[in-house]
């Protein structure tokens, strides 16, 4: 081995004696493994491996850079202007345009109740806008569909079926609120069918004024229904014997009488309203223990000599 120019063998002499218990020099190994080393430490063959399998780990290859883009968009073809003409469309479908047999299929699936309707008058407060309180208005029930007032045209359609497919019953509130807004008073039953010019649709109205007998309450029912010849029928449903019905009778008779006979449902059932309370405030006398209502001035009726009811409404 060559040092520094010299010649250092094992075989080489030097002019000094060594001292006693002096390791052999040169010795076997060099560096940080040499005996003459305090605190060395046998070589770890793991730690060489490891080293030895980075170094001959290959290199991973450069990840190719992606080109940057260019910040000028690229112009592409100009359009052509000479082309094919174009295919006429359909016109756009409303529910309006459709047939009227199929708008009906829709109004008999969404308008006609089940049950009868009960129609009423009640009080209710409407804000004014730019304005301190409230003012009372009076309100029809019930209310009409909200397809109604999409359009004038599907109003009249809407309402034609509403007013003609139920039927309509005009009694007494039982809420003692609505007692002065009752709708068997005339005044207020007038004031509905106005409220509402489509209600000369109306084709089942069903009039209810209450009655009593030896303290049982019960209700007197008038019918009217028009027919699809525009004929109006009236009946009435108080068939005890024992008690007389010449009022009823009669007014019915006024109502069929072909001299003052309409047409129209709504003016029918209002007439019949005023005729009766006209005969009851000729007739009877008010007593007010009795909620308001009626009592005749005779035990038996003058003409079938039959017993009159104890006490009759008329609102």
């Amino acid at each position: 081995m060559a040092l520094r120019g010299l010649d250092i063998s094992a075989e080489s002499k030097f002019e000094f004696t060594l001292p006693k218990g002096c390791k052999i020099w040169p010795a076997p190994q060099y560096g940080q493994y040499s005996p003459h080393v305090e605190g060395s430490k046998a070589p770890n063959p793991s730690a060489r491996r490891r080293r030895q399998s980075i170094l001959n780990r290959p290199a991973k290859a450069a990840k190719a850079r992606m080109a940057r883009r260019s910040a000028v968009k690229e112009v592409g073809p100009e359009p052509s202007c000479s082309h094919l003409p174009l295919t006429p469309r359909d016109k756009p479908l409303h529910f309006l345009t459709i047939p009227g047999e199929l708008r009906d299929m829709v109004y008999d699936l969404i308008v006609p109740r089940n049950t009868k309707i009960i129609a009423q008058n009640r009080p209710c407060f409407e804000r004014r806008p730019g304005r301190k309180g409230s003012r009372e208005i009076i309100r029809r029930y019930p209310l009409e569909p909200k397809i109604a007032q999409v359009s004038r045209q599907s109003r009249k359609e809407v309402l034609s079926i509403f007013y003609a497919a139920n039927t309509f019953i005009f009694r007494r509130s039982q809420n003692r609120l609505l007692r002065n807004f009752s709708i068997t008073d005339p005044a207020w039953l007038s004031k509905w069918f106005q409220g509402c010019p489509s209600s000369e649709f109306l084709r089942r109205v069903t009039l209810q004024f209450d009655a009593c007998t030896r303290n049982v309450l019960y209700s007197v029912t008038f019918t009217l229904e028009k027919d699809s010849e525009e004929q109006i029928r009236a009946a009435h449903d108080f068939n005890k014997p024992q008690y007389c019905a010449c009022l009823e009778n009669t007014l019915v008779t006024q109502v069929l009488n072909p001299v003052t006979m309409s047409s129209n449902l709504a003016y029918v059932a209002t007439m019949l309203a005023w005729r009766r309370r006209n005969a009851v405030l000729i007739l009877g006398v008010r007593d007010d223990g009795a909620d308001g209502m009626y009592r005749f001035p005779t035990a038996r009726c003058l003409i079938c000599h039959k017993r009159h009811p104890t006490h009759v409404g008329i609102d």
